[in-house]
């Protein structure tokens, strides 16, 4: 069908066990990081720092629960829109690991 695209996404994950000396690149090492490219089945890639994105470290645990998600946090200059803000949501942050 000339009317449907399909697109095919290569993504994985590691550990940087190597980087350049630019300081982005030596932030993260040791770090998970995931990534998009090509033969993501190989044992090591070397892809820029500019496209790693680093995993969380820690964790979150989700309970079920309805809760209401505020208009907005903080104020002045730091003031920040929450997305869903002003919504009722059908779950709640009840613990977090760094």
């Amino acid at each position: 069908n000339i009317s449907t695209a399909t697109a095919f996404v290569v993504a994985g994950a590691g550990v940087v066990v190597a980087a350049g000396s630019d300081p982005a690149a030596q932030a993260l090492m040791g770090r998970t990081v995931a990534t998009l490219g090509g033969s993501m089945y190989a044992q090591f890639k070397r892809v820029p720092a500019i496209a790693c994105l680093p995993l969380n470290e820690g964790t979150v645990t989700l309970e079920r629960k309805e809760t209401a998600v505020p208009a907005s946090i903080g104020e002045g200059d730091t003031l920040v829109v929450p997305f869903h803000a002003g919504q009722t949501i059908r779950w709640q942050m009840t613990e977090r690991t760094a």
